[in-house]
């Protein structure tokens, strides 16, 4: 089984509209995959060559990056889907509302159901870094 370690960070949160300092678990990181790391890890023999993978790995991420610029979700296997989002202000009128109240574009991540229970598998452990203090 998978296990991810975390550490207690402290955290100065507005409670009831007062500032208390509050405790949260956050994850330790344990490393980072570039997509040459992942397609060394996914070439199938015989299918896709040494070569090749990681060049359709690139030519992958930039079809989805241009798919997301135009709107379209973008639909991952049983990983989850990719779909374009817009944060903006709200607006009394309808007729206010214009592309200038738009505070950011994201991209949010929906796990598939696969995904998710995968993930219930997954146990947690302290860690023994400590506590992180933010101000």
């Amino acid at each position: 089984m998978a296990e991810v370690q975390y550490v207690i960070e402290k955290r100065s949160l507005k409670v009831k509209g007062v500032k208390e300092d509050r405790y949260l678990p956050k994850l330790v990181s344990s490393g980072r995959n570039t997509t040459k790391d992942i397609a060394k890890k996914s070439i199938i023999q015989g299918t896709i060559s040494d070569l090749e993978f990681p060049q359709f790995i690139d030519m992958l991420v930039r079809t989805i990056k241009e798919d997301l610029k135009s709107g379209l979700r973008v639909q991952l296997g049983d990983l989850g889907t990719l779909v374009p989002t817009i944060t903006c202000k709200a607006v009394k009128s309808f007729d206010d509302l214009d592309m200038d109240a738009v505070k950011k574009k994201t991209v949010r991540f929906q796990q598939s159901l696969d995904l998710k229970t995968e993930l219930k598998k997954v146990s947690f452990r302290k860690s023994n870094i400590g506590t992180i203090k933010h101000m």
